[in-house]
């Protein structure tokens, strides 16, 4: 349909269809520079793909909660978080 949109399956069960640059990062990013942080004053959890986003801002620091997702869990390998 031409449509612009990020898809994101997570927890098997959830299907999110959002315009192109909807996601948790950049709504972060946002809230970053809003409230003039840095990135390493931060700190998110999450426990599925709809998370992943805010994972890949640098410098913010990251927990992936224990029942998380496996797609959050592949999403953030190699990435300098916490896993609980």
């Amino acid at each position: 349909a031409g449509i612009e949109a990020v898809v994101v399956y997570s927890s098997h069960r959830d299907l999110d269809i959002l315009p192109k640059y909807a996601n948790k990062g950049n709504a972060l990013e946002w809230l970053i520079g809003h409230l003039d942080l840095r990135p390493e004053q931060v700190v998110v959890a999450g426990d599925s793909g709809n998370d992943s986003a805010m994972f890949l801002i640098p410098g913010v620091r990251g927990i992936v909660v224990e029942n998380a997702q496996p797609e959050l869990v592949e999403a953030t390998l190699g990435l300098p978080c916490h896993r609980a």
